[in-house]
Order: structure tokens, then C-alpha cells, then sequence
């Protein structure tokens, strides 16, 4: 006894462990490797294509150095990009100009930490960029007359001790009411009201003054919302609120913690963070009244990655939102500490409500300067260019999820063989390999497969620029190829590259007329 059934299928999805699926509704993956989802224009359709890389803008950092963290300040309608970085000695806070690739040290002789934070302070008479690496805490703005000019605030307009004569030092800066936050273990440091360099102005009868709220479990992280200021815990969290009697309320303490200071972002309408107790990423999402409410686990599907983050390596983990004109994406690079060559952004689509996997250089952190997506470990990079990473190829891959029809006691025979609708404007140089009923230990079936365009002969011999002058190119060429014809009961595809210049820009996947018989 036997049937014929067929899959046609123009809606690929990202990593799905917890609700995989196989179908004409949806193929998603296993696991995937620089690989990312894109809108088709067929029938709403999803394809899968080889991302972008990275190339370096800044090499002119001394060799023994390396990035920490860098930020985008903005001072007197000027856009500053300063970039902390650590040798075995010391810490150094540069300003770079990446149009005119120049570098200047502000600060130096700072501890190493291997931390970074900072934030931008507008207090309407004077503009203030704070950095902190743990140990000491910057305060940088402007010169008025030259604004080119970066002057570091002297020591005695600072009071960085609090009432009880404590140093104020930590992390997770943050502008609340007005005022400089900043935590260490169980204290919350808090600045006078429009001045960000006073901690030890007390007075209770005078709401603008300074202070600090102890907690009895250390502060992780800090961010403002709603109205609010969330305090993470490493397994819980609490709101402070505004208060006219008491200037500030902290409410009850609610499940959901944050592993570090960078593991959080706000994106969309909903504050994110990691929570290391739990490998889960969760969300703080604002109900009718209001109030917050915590949100489920977005980050069951690629579980197994976040298993692999040691607790020593927790402050490592960086958390970014991403929009730009073409990407709406949250970024999460976590530190895998059995791979020390590369480094891996676990990237949550956020259109699309689905994970992919970036595999690159180590780095150590992400951010965005001027709209533009940066990464930075020994030089910094910008993301999304290029073919290869800095000169480096990493490979790609898709390994969809197991295709057995819910069965793995029929025999499939695929009557003709499978087909994948491709984009022939870009490269389509590829290899399909099929590992069948789980043997992992008989060779699998591989196929190169590499289309011709029309566009390999539409080149000038000089300058390289398409000859559209005189032949039209469309947007879009179609290419229908086919795949390996296969006798299975499960059959795993995977899809990938394994040499520099190949890349994949696939919208269809077809399996017409596969023959399902009994045993």
C-alpha cells in the first residue's frame, strides 16, 4: 500500500529544537551558521540566504591592545565614538574618527577590568559623557569654545563618595529623574538632581538631592522603564518608583533576573534580559493599566547554546537592539568558553519571531555609531559587509529540520527529484548533502551546485560596473535547480558552503510526488 503526497514550501523559518516542523507551511532548522531569513515577495514567502560579514575600520590600535567596549556620544550636535581598550597593564580611552581614520588617547593608566560602561548626561547647561570600568569612573565633555576640543572634568568638581563617606564606583550606568545611576554588589548609588558629579548631597527635606538604596542580594543590572528604574537581581527584580513622600518606592520583588549589566536592551515596547538562572531570555511587556507583566521564554529553541555560558564568563555577554533601514533584530553575543578563536551572536528576528546563529572573530562587544552596526575585539568591525569576515572565511549552513512525514517506519521515494527556486542575481554556489535514516557513519549524499547568471558576462573590463546601459537586468532571475533524488524513511538536508566566494540566496524549497510506501 502506498501514496503520493508533496511538499511545496516558500516559508523557511530560523533554529525551532521545541516546535520544528517539516511542511508546505513552514521548513525550519536544527541548527544554522551565518545564515539569515529574508522576505521573497512570493505569497509572503521567507527564503534563506548567506549573510553578510564584517571588515575592519580601525587598525591603527597598538598591537598589544584590545577593544573592550565603545560608545556613541553626543555633545554640542557633535558625534563622538570613544573606544575603551585594555593591554596587560592598563586601560585606555581613545577618541576615534573613523571618516578620517584618526585616533586620540584621552585617558590612560586606567585599572584592567575587562568591563566597560557609559552613558551620555545632557544637563542642559553642560553636555557630559560618564565612563566607568568598575574602578573609576570619567567624566568627559566638550570644550565650549573649541568643540573639537575633549576635556576631562577635574577631580575636585566631582564628589564620587556618598553620605556614609563610601567610595561610589561600579556599573550599569544609567540617567534616571534626572539623575546618574550607578550600582555596586547591593548598593544603588544615586546623583543630586541635574548635576551627575554629586553623590554626597543629602538633605530630606530637598527632593533633589543625592542618595543610595541598599539591597540585601547584589544588583546585576539597572535599566530605566516605564517611568521606572528596574533593578536586577541575579534571579528576581524590582521597580523603583517615584514617590512624593519618599522620593523614591521600591515595589515587591517579582521572578526574572539578569546575569550581567549588558545582558538587557529594550526593543520594540518590551524591555529583554537574560536571565542565567533560567537559560531563558524574557521580557518585561506593559499591560492595559500600565503596569508590567514578565513575558514567557523567547529562547527555548536555541537552549542548547545558551547551556554552554560558564558562570565565569557571565559579564561577557552583551545584549544590543539592531534597526536599521533593512534590519529589525536583537543581538545577543554569548560567550562559548571551549572556542576561543570565535565568538557567537545568537540574533532573535524580530519580525519574524525567529533565531539564527552568526558565527565570527572573537570580539568582545556590539554596538551602533551613527545608524551603523559595529563589532570590536582586537580592531573594530563593521557588520554586514562584505563577503568573508575581515579576509576569513567562515562557513555557512541550514540543516533543516529531519523530513520523515511523522514517520520513520514508511520508505520515501522521491518520484522526481527535489527542487529549490533560487535568486540567480546573487551567488548561488552551494552544496547539498543528505544524511539518510540517522547514518551518520555511511558517507552522505553531496552535490555541488553553482548556477550561471546572465550577469558574469555584463561587465566592463576596467571598472567592473554592470554594461546595463545596453542589456536590462531585472531584479530578480529566477532559477529553478534541482536537488539529489532520494529512497529514505528520514532524511536530514543540510545546505551549505565550504569555500570562499560561495553563498546561497534560496526562496523555494520543492518536494513534488514523493512516494510513501508501508513496510
Amino acid at each position: 500500500m502506498s501514496n503520493i503526497t508533496s511538499i511545496i514550501n516558500c516559508n523557511f523559518g530560523g533554529i525551532r529544537r521545541k516546535d520544528s516542523v517539516f511542511s508546505s507551511d513552514k521548513i525550519t532548522c536544527s541548527d544554522c551558521q551565518n545564515v539569515e531569513l529574508f522576505f521573497t515577495e512570493l505569497n509572503s514567502g521567507v527564503g534563506i540566504r548567506t549573510t553578510s560579514g564584517n571588515t575592519s575600520v580601525c587598525k591603527i590600535l597598538p598591537a598589544d591592545e584590545k577593544i573592550i567596549g565603545f560608545f556613541e556620544s553626543t555633545q554640542l550636535g557633535n558625534k563622538y565614538l570613544f573606544l575603551y581598550t585594555e593591554s596587560e597593564t592598563q586601560g585606555k580611552l581613545y577618541s576615534f574618527n573613523i571618516k578620517a581614520n584618526s585616533l586620540k588617547e584621552i585617558l590612560n593608566g586606567l585599572t584592567v577590568t575587562g568591563k566597560a560602561s557609559g552613558v551620555d548626561f545632557a544637563q542642559g547647561w553642560l553636555d557630559m559623557f560618564i565612563f566607568s570600568n568598575g574602578e573609576e569612573v570619567k567624566y568627559i565633555y566638550s570644550n565650549t569654545e573649541t568643540s573639537e576640543a575633549l576635556i576631562i572634568e577635574s577631580p575636585e568638581n566631582i564628589k564620587l563618595v556618598d553620605v556614609e563617606d563610601r567610595t561610589v564606583k561600579g556599573l550599569g550606568l544609567v540617567v534616571f529623574d534626572g539623575r546618574l545611576w550607578i550600582f555596586n554588589d547591593k548598593i544603588l548609588w544615586y546623583s543630586q538632581k541635574g548635576d551627575c558629579r554629586i553623590f554626597n548631597y543629602v538633605d530630606t527635606e530637598i527632593k533633589t538631592s543625592s542618595g543610595y538604596i541598599e539591597f540585601v542580594k547584589n544588583i546585576t543590572a539597572i535599566y530605566p522603564y516605564l517611568g521606572s528604574l528596574a533593578v536586577f537581581h541575579k534571579d528576581s527584580s524590582v521597580l523603583i518608583k517615584l514617590d512624593e513622600t519618599t522620593l523614591f518606592k521600591q515595589e515587591e520583588e517579582s521572578p526574572g533576573g539578569c546575569a550581567s549589566y549588558n545582558s538587557l536592551v529594550f526593543h520594540g515596547t518590551d524591555l529583554y534580559f537574560y536571565d542565567d538562572t533560567k537559560k531563558g531570555v524574557f521580557s518585561f511587556q506593559q499591560i492595559v493599566n500600565g503596569d508590567k507583566t514578565l513575558g514567557e521564554n523567547i529562547a527555548l529553541d536555541i537552549q542548547d547554546e545558551l547551556m554552554k555560558i560558564q558562570p565565569a564568563d557571565i559579564d561577557s555577554i552583551r545584549a544590543l537592539s539592531v534597526v536599521t533601514s533593512d534590519r529589525n533584530e536583537v543581538w545577543f553575543l554569548i560567550p562559548i568558553s571551549d572556542d576561543k578563536k570565535y565568538s557567537y551572536v545568537m540574533i532573535f528576528d524580530y519580525i519574524r519571531g525567529e533565531w539564527v546563529k552568526r558565527k565570527c572573530q572573537h570580539i568582545n562587544t556590539i554596538g551602533i555609531f551613527d545608524s551603523t552596526l559595529y563589532s570590536a575585539g582586537n580592531k573594530l568591525y563593521q557588520e554586514y559587509t562584505g563577503d568573508d569576515f575581515d579576509g576569513e572565511f567562515i562557513e555557512c549552513y541550514f540543516k533543516c529540520t529531519l523530513f520523515n512525514l511523522g514517520s520513520d517506519n514508511t520508505l520515501k521515494i522521491t518520484k522526481f527529484p527535489p527542487r529549490i527556486t533560487v535568486d540567480g542575481s546573487y551567488i548561488n554556489d552551494f552544496y547539498v548533502k543528505y544524511v539518510k535514516n540517522y547514518d551518520l557513519l555511511k558517507q552522505p549524499k553531496i552535490k555541488h551546485i553553482k548556477t550561471k547568471t546572465i550577469k558574469n558576462v555584463l561587465y566592463y573590463d576596467t571598472d567592473q560596473t554592470w554594461d546595463s546601459e545596453y542589456i536590462y537586468i531585472p531584479n530578480a532571475l529566477m532559477q529553478i535547480l534541482k536537488m539529489p533524488s532520494a529512497t529514505f524513511k528520514a532524511l536530514e538536508i543540510t545546505i551549505y558552503t565550504q569555500d570562499a566566494g560561495q553563498g546561497f540566496y534560496i526562496k523555494t524549497l520543492e518536494m513534488s510526488k514523493v512516494k510513501v510506501k508501508q513496510i
